[in-house]
């Protein structure tokens, strides 16, 4: 049985704690954008492929990588799109 989503989490995580916002995320319902460090965005990736494949739907979690300027770029566009 699935639930409806509700809502979106923006999730900007330290290095050393990458997975700490998602559980209640997740658990409440709600998708989450997943904002690593850039200090260690291969935890942050290899994660969401754990959890994909153990059965979390794939638009329950989206991971952005990169430099803060260009995540603070892709943030404030106009393609991107708002639930």
């Amino acid at each position: 049985m699935r639930r409806p989503l509700v809502g979106m989490i923006s999730a900007i995580t330290p290095f050393n704690i990458v997975s700490h916002k998602l559980a209640p995320a997740i658990a409440t319902n709600n998708r989450v954008v997943l904002n690593p460090s850039e200090r260690a965005p291969l935890t942050a990736l290899a994660l969401g492929r754990i959890l994909f494949d153990q059965g979390l739907p794939e638009e329950m979690l989206s991971t952005l990588t990169g430099t803060p300027e260009l995540l603070e770029a892709a943030m404030f566009t106009t393609r991107t799109r708002s639930w």
